[in-house]
């Protein structure tokens, strides 16, 4: 009966740690006076791991990726009538909640700022 009780408890102790293999992205998207841009676009990409997702922000502009592999990736904050921002190595870490805000400059023109 011991035995049985060690396994058993060996299996629930195991499970959350199997459990965390990813990460999840969120932040929120603003312009310059800090009003929140809602329907913004973020998109989160890595060749690497073949991982490509975009989201869009909510109505309090805020956004949330969850289920992201480890590695590097490429990120970019769009929406219509700002400067797109872009970071080009935001590196994932298992387990991790990273958050990562987008100030978005008004723009006639299109275009991306590189951090």
């Amino acid at each position: 009966m011991p035995v049985i009780a060690g396994v058993v408890l060996l299996l629930l102790v195991a499970a959350p740690l199997r459990a965390q293999s990813s990460a999840t992205l969120q932040g929120r998207v603003f312009d310059s006076s800090e009003a929140v841009i809602s329907g913004a676009t973020i998109s989160v990409r890595s060749q690497a791991t073949g991982f490509d997702r975009s989201v869009p922000t909510d109505n309090e502009g805020r956004y949330h990726v969850a289920a992201i592999p480890a590695g590097i990736y490429v990120l970019t904050a769009e929406a219509t009538g700002f400067r797109s921002e872009r970071i080009d190595e935001l590196t994932v870490y298992v387990g991790r909640a990273l958050v990562r805000d987008f100030p978005l400059a008004v723009s006639d023109r299109a275009g991306t700022v590189v951090v």
